[in-house]
């Protein structure tokens, strides 16, 4: 044992001498000093206004020199013009005749694919469930055969003709050939139809276990769920779930639970009734309410629960609670699962002449051999004591991974009330049901059409072909329209269908115009429901299920009831609407009974113009422009310009896909089967002065567009080349309403991005003849964070990114005590900073995107607001994603400067003043004391408003979001109902890294513009130059380099040595010490490390003698629990028993380390879903810091709030909530848990107490 020690001893020595080394050595080559504080004296009485002046200047300066206006203006003067849209009733006429032709299309290919499948069911009696999206070859098994003399079927399968008996072979495969057949025809919409399919009513009466036509690339459920809709009649169903979530299931199966509870419910009307009930060693049941329960609202209290009838909001408010049920702590106890279920079904008072389905979700694990016999005298008891005729099914949840033996006879039993297995007498006929397996999220749909169809009687609703609203499918990220058919195999109604991608059904109506304020177009279903308008985004960009709301919720003018009607009962027609300000005009026409296409003209508004026949005069223009397409394009002088491939020799052409008469065919086909010739065609017809080359599919104004930009186009390459601000700016590109982009140095920018639809746009369309600046987003190109400065003509939008230093920069020419001491900033008209001195964390805790006034300078923001002609939050309905957006706009008229309007109150003192000319405001704060706080609450968790019944003027609040309940509950108060739109969705950034996109990998290429970042000797050159870095800190991110120097921003990002840039990649290449920090020796650096060393040394020895010399114990706490009893599920009841809930508190390991309790934040479960175009229409603030990265939601009691103050760079995380009352327990095995309605903040029973999650921003950054 000694000598085991000795070893262990000897070798922790040879490291730690070896450690020590290595510290002297470093210290030695870091040659870094301590930071030191500088008292800085600021200026008292410095007037703001000559700053904003100067800043004006610039910005107007930068307009016309770098964004050449000049040009713009002068070009634009000489050209023609026509008007932008002429002869609507012709294009409306247009529009319907298109989207008539699609529809008309997908509905021959149905009947004539109904023809022959029906046709195919006279010989073989099973025709099973098929689909074309995942059976492509299948062709080779198939031949032509003739069957009988009377009957010629040409898509038969292979088969024996024996007389006048058909044999017939593959029924399942011969169906797909036929659809695919039928999808191979298609002309028009050619890749429109993501696929065709056949849903068998035989898979569903046969009680399959597994769906025949599985399909891992689409949801299949979907199909199914479409299926029930289809089949449902009139007669209302009643159903009770009881779900199971005992600590017996996996993560797997519990949520396979869920999601068949979740898909039960959907399929339900208005007119049936729905209860819900889970059950673990307890059982917990949801607060079903009509009135509307805003998320800081506390549900009202209820004694027991009912079916309740499947209004939208009862279905919302049941998969809140199914979302809420967490894993028990024990065995489930099946017994008081089935009585508090029949208890459920007999306090519904529901008619004796109407049954009850009651399907049970479970694994099935039985505590012991015993229990099964128990649990069906439960069930036998409880429905000898109902008037209703009961029916049981049960849905066994499995895990492939682990063996089945007793689960499954046992969910078998109870749902065919096996009474005789054990013993049991019945006093009444059981009425059998069935227990279905489901071990995968696709096999749920199956299993939920075969559950109703024992409750249905089978009859297809509907005889005529319909269309469904879009769906989105969430494994194949698209959305899809269905148009389905009845089918009738042998008296067996089937659902026959194809699904048409949305984007290509709603593309001229998407695309119609850009020109809003003076016409746009809708597209509405004929119950009013509006399929698609400017107010939702394009479907190309949606990333998951949008709403559709009532086409009067979007249209708020006037006496618009009366239109709505006449667009809804006329096949078309044209009406006149005077409202307050303006005369609107509806052009409208049916399509099909299904929809209607409209298109509203603002008669107020002048009609738009373009330029006409615009030459390529003078020629060399021709030579100076490519396609973005870089990687395809023989010849082409390509470069590195930072991440991106680049040519210097022209700049590029990018062509949305609003340039193109189908946008849909373009972005369907662009990504594959764009080719060189492709290229060479659209560019010889664009630069094709004669006019006479045929259109390859662009609309008729994008050649004028095209040719203008070029000319424009060579003035911002030179100036890129030759400029004096060259350096600072990473692109130029300029834009035309119809999605023409010409860009500087030329660059691949990937299909799909929409230009008009972009923040920068639509703020310079808002600000039209002003510069913006855009809040800084990091640069997908490669350059680091950047503002993008930007300026509308009435004709084209030019804009420039430049790097986030240079912003600072300007600031600093003519406010030079910035960077010593005072705070100053800028911020947009929404309260976004633009530039702050904390905006970046160098080491990278926190996005610098989309950070407002509030989160940097709450106490600057909350004093704003008594300037009530300078700040006014607004309100704004976003229909699309179902919030209330509450956003500040500020007051860009200012003509003065804005100060403390609470003198003597607080030590900070501020100024703020409008940069005329622009959309900008800049500001600076002197702090003279050491501690000043104030409450402003913000979401840490998500974009939820801390109280959404109401909203105070003067109360400092982050902008923020409430949910939008229209028509599925009962408001107090409908108000919010008047409020505006909030317009046309940004959509966020889809720039990639276009380096992966090529044959050329990055060090064949050579950079575009080198810069020598070594040769920028001061802080001042260094400062914004496009890729360099004034590096002044060590790797720690606060000691001093004692030579600083300027370098690539890889290297050295945000002046930290060594930090991460947000791209995620560290120093790139290897580099030396005397490279990186100079060749000035210094010994202070050796001491310090030898110090340090020696220190390690003695350390090290200590630990190592302490750690062999001494039996080593492992230590365990046991929590405070009552009586500490430790249970034997907290050791093994779960796969996943250290998850929260299963007791994993009451083993603590004395290493774990306690995250610090704040009181002002808590966990919500409000949580609201991701779209693409995911865009928060600018007034999104949601963003982590520092401590969100690290929650600790421990609850506390609200009397223990302790005051606090912290710095504005920080935020404070809080929990505040209350113990909640134990249930009476009146029987060991009636253990009951209720569970509120999950509203989007967690509730306490405690009155007067709210759960809230808040970000508390406090001011204590001082000098």
């Amino acid at each position: 044992m000694k000598r085991s020690t000795s070893k262990h001893l000897y070798k922790c020595l040879v490291f730690t001498f070896s450690l020590s080394c290595l510290t002297v050595c470093y210290a030695k080559s870091a040659n870094v000093s301590s930071r030191t504080k500088v008292q800085v004296e600021t200026p008292s009485e410095y007037s703001l206004k000559n700053v904003t002046l100067y800043l004006s200047k610039e910005f107007n300066k930068i307009s016309d020199e770098e964004l050449g206006l000049t040009v713009i203006k002068e070009l634009y003067s000489k050209l023609k013009y026509t008007k932008a849209m002429q002869d609507l009733d012709k294009v409306i006429a247009k529009i319907a005749n298109n989207l008539e032709s699609k529809l008309n299309e997908s509905i021959s290919l149905l009947v004539k694919a109904k023809e022959k499948i029906e046709n195919l069911a006279k010989f073989h009696p099973f025709i099973q469930s098929a689909g074309t999206l995942c059976d492509d070859g299948l062709y080779g098994q198939f031949e032509v055969v003739t069957v009988n003399s009377n009957n010629s079927y040409s898509e038969l399968p292979l088969s024996t003709n024996q007389g006048n008996r058909v044999i017939v072979w593959y029924v399942y495969n011969s169906s797909v050939v036929v659809l695919r057949k039928q999808l191979d025809s298609v002309k028009r919409l050619k890749g429109a139809i993501k696929q065709m399919y056949l849903l068998s009513r035989w898979d569903v009466i046969s009680n399959a276990q597994n769906s025949v036509y599985n399909c891992n690339i689409r949801d299949e459920s979907l199909l199914w769920k479409l299926y029930v809709l289809k089949n449902a009649d009139s007669t209302p169903r009643n159903v009770m779930l009881l779900l199971d979530h005992g600590g017996s299931l996996s993560k797997h199966q519990f949520h396979i639970v869920k999601a068949v509870a979740k898909h039960m419910i959907s399929v339900l009307n208005g007119n049936d009734k729905v209860g819900v009930l889970g059950i673990s060693d307890e059982w917990s049941y949801p607060y079903i309410t009509d009135q509307c329960l805003m998320p800081n609202q506390i549900p009202p209290a209820s004694d027991s629960h009912v079916l309740s009838p499947a209004t939208d909001h009862n279905k919302y408010l049941l998969n809140r609670f199914i979302d809420s049920l967490t894993k028990g702590n024990g065995v489930t106890n099946h017994s008081l699962g089935f009585q508090q279920a029949f208890q459920t079904i007999k306090s519904s008072n529901i008619s004796a002449n109407e049954s009850v389905m009651l399907l049970y979700i479970s694994r099935g694990l039985l505590s012991s051999l015993t229990e099964a016999k128990t649990v069906l005298e439960t069930i036998s008891s409880m429905v000898d004591e109902l008037d209703n005729k009961i029916l049981i099914n049960t849905c066994a949840v499995i895990d492939e991974s682990k063996p089945v033996m007793y689960e499954t006879h046992f969910l078998r039993d109870i749902a065919e009330q096996n009474y005789t297995k054990y013993n049991i007498d019945v006093l009444s006929n059981v009425e059998k049901g069935i227990m279905l397996l489901v071990n995968s999220s696709q096999a749920i749909g199956l299993a939920v059409a075969q559950f109703y169809n024992i409750i249905s009687s089978g009859v297809y609703s509907e005889k005529e072909p319909s269309i469904s609203l879009p769906i989105w499918d969430q494994i194949s990220n698209d959305l899809t329209v269905s148009i389905t058919m009845p089918c009738d195999l042998n008296g067996e109604n089937s659902v026959l269908g194809a699904d048409v991608y949305f984007s290509n059904i709603a593309e001229d109506v998407t695309y119609y115009s850009n020109y809003h304020s003076y016409s746009y177009a809708f597209l509405i279903d004929m119950q009013g429901t509006a399929i698609m308008h400017p107010s939702y985004p394009r479907p190309a960009s949606i990333k998951n299920q949008p709403k559709f709301v009532d086409i009067f919720h979007l249209e708020k003018i006037t006496n618009f009831t009366i239109t709505k009607q006449k667009l809804l009962t006329e096949v078309d027609g044209s009406y006149t609407l005077k409202a307050e300000a303006e005369v609107l005009r509806f052009i409208w026409k049916r399509v099909l009974n299904w929809y209607v296409v409209v298109i509203v003209v603002n008669e107020t508004e002048a009609t738009p113009i373009r330029p006409y026949k615009v030459s390529w005069f003078p020629s060399t223009v021709t030579s100076k422009l490519v396609h973005h397409r870089l990687d395809i394009i023989p010849g082409t002088n390509l470069c590195k310009h930072l991440n991106q491939i680049a040519t210097l020799d022209a700049g590029s052409l990018y062509l949305s896909s609003s340039c193109f008469q189908s946008p849909f065919s373009y972005l369907h086909f662009s990504t594959g089967e764009t080719t060189s010739l492709l290229i060479q065609t659209y560019m010889a017809y664009l630069k094709d002065n004669t006019r006479l080359l045929a259109n390859p599919g662009f609309k008729e104004e994008v050649r004028d567009d095209v040719v203008a930009l070029a000319h424009i186009m060579e003035f911002l390459r030179l100036q890129h080349l030759t400029g004096s601000r060259a350096k600072y700016i990473v692109r130029r590109y300029i834009v035309t309403p119809t999605g023409v982009v010409q860009m500087f140095p030329g660059s691949f920018i990937p299909s799909g991005i929409e230009p008009t639809k972009r923040v920068w746009y639509l703020r310079a369309v808002d600000h039209r003849y002003k510069t913006i600046l855009t809040p800084p987003y990091l640069d997908a190109g490669g350059a680091g964070y950047i503002v993008t400065i930007a300026f509308a003509t009435q004709h084209v939008v030019t804009a420039m990114d430049v790097t986030f230093g240079y912003i600072y920069k300007l600031l600093l020419q003519n406010m030079p005590f910035c960077k010593d001491g005072v705070k100053c900033f800028l911020m947009d008209d929404r309260g976004y900073l633009i530039y702050h001195p904390n905006l970046i964390d160098p080491n990278g805790h926190g996005p610098i995107e989309q950070q407002h006034i509030i989160h940097k300078e709450s106490l600057v923001a909350n004093d704003i607001l008594n300037h009530k002609h300078f700040v006014k939050k607004m309100l704004c309905n976003d229909y699309a994603h179902g919030t209330i957006q509450r956003f500040y706009r500020l007051n860009t008229s200012l003509n003065e400067i804005l100060t403390n309007a609470v003198h003597g109150e607080h030590c900070v003192k501020y100024q703020v003043s409008v940069i005329e000319g622009t959309n900008t405001f800049v500001g600076m704060v002197n702090a003279t004391c050491e501690v000043i706080a104030t409450f402003c609450p913000c979401s840490m968790v998500d974009r939820l408003c801390l109280n959404c019944n109401r909203m105070e003027q003067k109360e400092c609040e982050c902008p923020c979001e409430c949910p939008l309940e229209i028509d599925t509950c009962t408001h107090p108060n409908k108000t919010f109902m008047e409020n505006p739109l909030c317009g046309t969705t940004p959509e966020l950034s889809l720039f990639v890294n276009s380096m992966s996109h090529t044959k050329y990998p990055n060090n064949e290429l050579k950079s575009c513009l080198p810069v020598s970042c070594e040769l920028q000797l001061t802080y001042e050159s260094c400062l914004g130059v496009l890729g360099c870095e004034w590096c002044q800190l060590d790797v720690d991110g606060e000691t001093l380099l004692t030579n600083p120097f300027c370098t690539s921003f890889t290297t050295c990002f945000n002046g930290v040595l060594g930090s991460v840039t947000p791209y995620g990649d560290a120093i790139s290449g290897s580099s030396t010490s005397d490279d990186l920090l100079g060749s000035t020796y210094s010994p202070i650096g050796p001491i310090v490390g030898s110090i340090v060393g020696v220190s390690l040394i003695i350390g090290l020895i200590f630990f190592c003698y302490r750690s062999y010399s001494t039996p080593s114990i492992d230590r365990c706490y046991f929590a405070s629990t009552q009586g500490n009893q430790v249970r034997m599920s907290d050791f093994n009841m779960s796969d996943e028993f250290q998850e929260i809930d299963n007791h994993q508190d009451k083993l603590l390991q004395d290493t774990k380390k306690r995250e610090p309790i704040s009181p002002y934040c808590v966990s919500t479960g409000y949580r609201r879903p991701l779209t693409a175009a995911d865009s928060d229409h600018g007034y999104s603030t949601m963003t982590p810091h520092d401590e969100s990265e690290h929650l600790s939601f421990a609850p506390i009691e609200i009397d223990s709030l302790e005051d606090d103050c912290i710095s504005d760079a920080t935020s404070i995380n809080t929990s505040v909530s209350s113990k909640q009352p134990k249930a009476n327990s009146f029987d060991l095995r009636n253990k009951m848990r209720v569970l509120p309605h999950l509203t989007d903040l967690q509730m306490t029973s405690v009155p007067n107490r709210i759960i809230a999650p808040v970000t508390v921003h406090r001011n204590m950054e001082v000098t």
